[in-house]
Parts: C-alpha cells; sequence; structure tokens
C-alpha cells in the first residue's frame, strides 16, 4: 500500500495539481479518498 498526503487549494475542481509526481505507472488504477474541511460562511 502506499499514502501520500498533501494539502492543495483548488484553482480548477476538474483537476488536481500535485507538488511532485506519484511514483506510479501510467494506466494503473487507483482508489482515492478526497476529504474537504467544510467551513461556514456568513
Amino acid at each position: 500500500m502506499y499514502a501520500y498526503k498533501e494539502i492543495l487549494t483548488l484553482e480548477n475542481p476538474q483537476q488536481l495539481n500535485l507538488s511532485k509526481p506519484l511514483p506510479f505507472l501510467k494506466g494503473k488504477k487507483l482508489k482515492c479518498l478526497l476529504l474537504l474541511k467544510m467551513t461556514r460562511t456568513k
């Protein structure tokens, strides 16, 4: 199992830009878990 953690600020919600490439080959299947800290706005 490989674990990777990075805090991102989204510029485009359709695309994630990581600071460094992941050590996987093209075509590999991944299971991704995305967590979003919700904040209340008034």
